[in-house]
């Protein structure tokens, strides 16, 4: 049987994904998909409905549902863009961070106790792993409109950080104002 490492990773995530959202599920009460939302709506600070659709590459119909079902059970706050228009700006609640960080921290733990079994130091795994998503982004950075927000670039030094300094980003305040640019 040949290697094929593309097909390996490929199978590998869906895995993950599948796994995590039984885990989720059962001790979290909340899907791997919405959790995915409300991590990247965490990550970004205030965001759109827009950004997070193009985040999770999903339509923005898609995102409109879910984020009103996260609104509707407090886990989300959606407001009016002060700006105008049909943008909603997306934030997370007091609840909605701390069952972020909560199915952050079950997730991490079950993933570092895979990666141990497996043998790979995890420093090693997750370097390489951040190596990989750098050139895949570089590489997919060359194609993007200018119109499109990048979003990646904070989430990308955020995750650097969780591997080579600290484990969990600066807190955040509650309300839903844009990240400080400074």
């Amino acid at each position: 049987m040949c290697n094929d490492l593309s097909f390996d990773l490929h199978t590998l995530t869906g895995r993950l994904d599948r796994s995590a959202d039984r885990i989720l599920r059962a001790e979290c009460d909340v899907s791997y998909r919405r959790f995915r939302a409300l991590l990247i709506v965490g990550e970004l600070g205030a965001a759109t409905q827009r950004g997070l659709a193009e985040a999770l590459g999903v339509s923005e119909p898609s995102v409109s549902r879910m984020t009103g079902v996260l609104a509707e059970t407090g886990l989300l706050e959606v407001q009016a863009d002060p700006a105008g228009g049909n943008r909603r700006r997306l934030c997370l609640t007091v609840s909605g961070k701390h069952l972020v960080e909560r199915c952050r921290d079950l997730l991490e733990r079950r993933f570092v106790d895979l990666v141990n079994r497996s043998g790979v130091p995890y420093r090693d795994y997750a370097r390489h792993t951040q190596l990989l998503i750098a050139a895949l982004e570089a590489s997919a950075g060359s194609t993007a409109r200018e119109d499109e927000p990048i979003m990646s670039d904070q989430i990308q030094a955020r995750r650097l950080s969780r591997i080579e300094g600290p484990t969990r980003p600066d807190a955040r305040g509650d309300s839903c104002q844009p990240p400080d640019k400074s």
